[in-house]
């Protein structure tokens, strides 16, 4: 399930015939790829659940319950949330290299965005690039498992030959563990015979 990125931001007011009056605002934001998660806003007075994109709640007594989730529009996000927005981390940047069956041979379209994935690592000056080797679950577990490493051992040496330092590179080696596909033993599926390159 996608995180929930919430954002708040209290307001106050004050008047000359009033006590200060503090109001809190939430507002759901959808993840940096378009996904949304989900908020749940607790007050003692009671709850409210965010679920869509934009969509905002607000507290203006801690002893009531936050107010029926309403939608803001993108105008209403920048004018309160832009500061927050613009100071979140840089998300990884994430390529796929897909391999031919029992192999460590990359497959044609793979090689084709080799050249994106070092324009990503030249626009991010990235120092820490994870090169994570997956395998099917066709043969032995222990065999996938260095099947898988010696994957992420063919683009690590991609990498280094890119002129990228070898210090900048973590290899990991999943085996048939963790697949885009989950499949019965001995099922030849060609997303699961992978590496991830996840450029932070």
């Amino acid at each position: 399930m996608p995180k929930a990125w919430l954002f708040i931001v209290v307001i106050g007011t004050l008047c000359a015939a009033c006590q200060p009056v503090t109001r809190e605002m939430m507002v759901l934001i959808a993840d940096p790829d378009g996904k949304v998660g989900r908020a749940e806003v607790v007050s003692s007075g009671g709850r409210q659940t965010l679920t869509e994109a934009n969509q905002m709640t607000a507290i203006s007594d801690p002893a009531a319950p936050p107010a029926p989730a309403t939608k803001v529009d993108e105008a209403f996000v920048q004018r309160y949330f832009a500061a927050a927005l613009a100071a979140q981390p840089q998300q990884p940047a994430r390529f796929i290299f897909y391999f031919l069956p029992d192999s460590t041979e990359l497959d044609p379209p793979s090689r084709a965005i080799l050249p994106e994935m070092f324009a990503a690592i030249r626009k991010n000056n990235s120092v820490d690039i994870g090169v994570h080797g997956h395998a099917d679950r066709v043969g032995t577990a222990e065999g996938n498992r260095e099947l898988s490493l010696r994957r992420a051992m063919i683009v690590r040496d991609l990498l280094l030959q890119g002129g990228i330092p070898a210090g900048h590179i973590e290899l990991a080696s999943h085996g048939e563990g963790n697949p885009l596909v989950p499949t019965a033993d001995e099922v030849s599926e060609p997303r699961n015979r992978r590496v991830e390159v996840v450029i932070r």
